[in-house]
C-alpha cells in the first residue's frame, strides 16, 4: 500500500478492512513452499517478496522461481513453459507418484 499510494497510508486501516501479516504466518508453516514471483513486481516491492520468502523458517524446502515481469497477478504469462514447469517440479517433488499433465 505504502508503494502505490504513499499519501494515503495513514488512512490504510481505514481504506483496506484485511490485515495480511504474512510475515507472521509464514513463519509457521511446515511444508515445502513453492514462491513464484515477478521480479520486476509493481505491486509488491521485491523487499516485501524478500521478507516473506527469508520468513519461511520451518518450511521442510524453499523454491523460489522468478519471472521476468512486473504484472503480479498473471506471472505465468511472462513464461507458460518455464511456470508451469516450476509447479510440475514442485508437485512432483512433493507427491513423486502424482502424474501431471501441465506442460
Amino acid at each position: 500500500f505504502r508503494h502505490h499510494l504513499p499519501k494515503l497510508s495513514r488512512f490504510r486501516a481505514l481504506i483496506l478492512r484485511n490485515n495480511w501479516n504474512s510475515e507472521k504466518h509464514i513463519s509457521k508453516i511446515t511444508d515445502p513452499i513453492l514462491f513464484i514471483y515477478a521480479t520486476r513486481d509493481s505491486m509488491v516491492p521485491q523487499e516485501s517478496a524478500r521478507k516473506i520468502i527469508d520468513g519461511a523458517i520451518q518450511a521442510t524446502a524453499k523454491i523460489e522461481v522468478g519471472m521476468d515481469t512486473e504484472n503480479h497477478t498473471s506471472t505465468y504469462l511472462s513464461d507458460p513453459k518455464k511456470y508451469f514447469k516450476a509447479v510440475d517440479n514442485f508437485l512432483k517433488s512433493k507427491y513423486p507418484k502424482a502424474s501431471s499433465n501441465l506442460q
